[in-house]
C-alpha cells in the first residue's frame, strides 16, 4: 500500500487488542516509521468521539488502510436506524416474555452487525428487513438454537408473489400496454365497447390461438 498523506484519517484493518483498538477504528496518520528489518510501522494519533486526543501509538504499516468515509458513515447511519427500530419492535409488544425475547434477538443482531467489517446491507430499509426476519426467526427458539443462527443472513420467508416482482421494471412496452388495457376496460365498463371488439384486441395483442 502507498503511504497515506500525513495527517489524514486511516482505518485499522485488524484489531490490536494490546492497545485496545478494534478493526475499523480510525486514527490520524502522523508519520511513517522505517525499519532495517521486518515490517515498517505507522505512527497514529487516536482521538475520542469528541475529537480530543487520547494517545499516540505505533502499529504495523499493514494494519492501516485509507479511511472509507462513505462506507463508515453508511454503517453508522444504519446502526442508529437499527437501534431505533429495535426499540420500536420491543415497545410494540404487550407481552413481557415476547418483549424479552425480541430484546435478546435485537441485541444479538446489533452486536453481529457492529462486528462486521464488510458491507452487509446497502440501505436502512434492507437492514430493517433483515432485523425483522431475524426477530421472527428467533422469537420462539431456545437459547441454544438462537446461538446457531446466522442472524445477519436469515433467509426471507418464501413469497410466491415476490418471485417475479420487478421483471418488467425496464420493459418500455409495459406502460403503453397497461394504458391500453385500462382504457379498454374503462370503455367496457362504461358500455361503450362491445365484448367482441375487446376480445379481438386481446387476441391480437396476446396471440390467443383460435379453435380450429
Amino acid at each position: 500500500m502507498l503511504q497515506p498523506k500525513l495527517y489524514t484519517r486511516v482505518a485499522l484493518t485488524r484489531a490490536i487488542p494490546e492497545i485496545h483498538l478494534k478493526q475499523d477504528d480510525t486514527a490520524i496518520y502522523i508519520d511513517y516509521l522505517p525499519v532495517t528489518e521486518g515490517e515498517p510501522g505507522a505512527i497514529l494519533e487516536i482521538f475520542d468521539a469528541l475529537g480530543e486526543s487520547l494517545t499516540v501509538v505505533v502499529v504495523s504499516f499493514s494494519a492501516i488502510a485509507p479511511y472509507e468515509m462513505e462506507k463508515t458513515m453508511l454503517k453508522e447511519q444504519i446502526t442508529l436506524a437499527l437501534v431505533n427500530f429495535a426499540q420500536a419492535l420491543v415497545a410494540n409488544q404487550t407481552d413481557a416474555n415476547s418483549r424479552e425475547r425480541i430484546q435478546q434477538a435485537t441485541e444479538r443482531f446489533l452486536a453481529a452487525y457492529r462486528g462486521q467489517s464488510e458491507v452487509v446491507y446497502h440501505s436502512v430499509n434492507e437492514a430493517k428487513d433483515a432485523l425483522r426476519y431475524a426477530v421472527v426467526a428467533t422469537l420462539y427458539k431456545t437459547e441454544e438454537e438462537i446461538s446457531e443462527i446466522d442472524l445477519l443472513h436469515v433467509a426471507k420467508p418464501d413469497n410466491p408473489w415476490l418471485e417475479t416482482a420487478g421483471i418488467f421494471a425496464d420493459d418500455p412496452t409495459l406502460l403503453p400496454m397497461l394504458d391500453e388495457i385500462y382504457a379498454l376496460r374503462s370503455a367496457e365498463i362504461a358500455g361503450n365497447l362491445e365484448d367482441s371488439v375487446l376480445d379481438s384486441v386481446i387476441e391480437e395483442d396476446f396471440e390467443v390461438p383460435r379453435a380450429a
